[in-house]
């Protein structure tokens, strides 16, 4: 599955020329969550595929339902790690989105993405297991 979501993340990379990629870089530091997750719509059964990334959830701020639709492709591959009572959390200013689950905090990273030097495609989706929360 990880070299699923790698060959997808290159062909993102590797398609798009300089100016592009500086633009996509800007859409995803545009961004931001912090919601409790009530809906994964891309996970739903549907006669449809979404091709963005599309959330419903209570913001933590405010307590307010509030939908986390982002206009880049770039976050919809990891949908399938997004769960309901996940939060999502993406600051704005930050290429990098957490998902925070009861057992793990899944991190999706786009930081230096233009910057074929010091991007790495194996360190976008980093996943850490932690004490789990009774």
């Amino acid at each position: 599955m990880r070299k699923i979501l790698l060959l997808i993340t290159l062909s993102i990379y590797y398609g798009c020329g300089e100016s592009q990629c500086n633009d996509f870089h800007k859409i995803v530091l545009n961004q931001q969550s912090n919601i409790i997750v009530d809906r994964n719509y891309n996970t739903e059964k549907s006669s449809f595929a979404l091709g963005t990334l599309k959330l419903k959830g209570r913001n933590l701020e405010t307590n307010k339902s509030e939908y986390f639709h982002p206009d880049t492709r770039g976050w919809q591959p990891f949908a399938q790690y997004i769960s309901k009572g996940d939060t999502v959390l993406k600051k704005k200013g930050e290429a990098i989105m957490y998902i925070y689950k009861k057992d793990s905090i899944v991190s999706i990273s786009y930081e230096n993405f233009c910057d074929k030097t010091k991007f790495s495609q194996d360190k976008v989706l980093n996943i850490f297991r932690r004490d789990s929360v009774k």
